[in-house]
């Protein structure tokens, strides 16, 4: 099954995900496709990959390997950058 955007009434969007690639973290469910398109979309991201991790807070946390573009810094900076990018 693939994942699945669908548009509504309003210019609202629905974004549907396969139940195994639901991560779900904190009481919240997140769709791992949706946060691969979020950090790749960011110009200084070359390439990804994510998983599920388990998290004795939070149950399971999103873990994302990524592949920073030719000269970008890698740096707590710029974690935090990507981080807030996908928030």
């Amino acid at each position: 099954m693939a994942s699945l955007l669908a548009g509504r009434d309003e210019g609202r969007f629905h974004f549907a995900a396969p139940p195994d690639d639901m991560i779900a973290s904190a009481g919240c469910n997140m769709a791992g496709p949706k946060i691969e398109t979020a950090l790749l979309l960011h110009l200084k991201v070359a390439r990804l990959h994510h998983r599920r991790a388990p998290d004795a807070e939070r149950g399971m946390i999103v873990e994302a390997h990524v592949i920073l573009a030719e000269d970008v810094t890698d740096d707590e900076l710029m974690a935090k950058l990507l981080q807030d990018n996908v928030k």
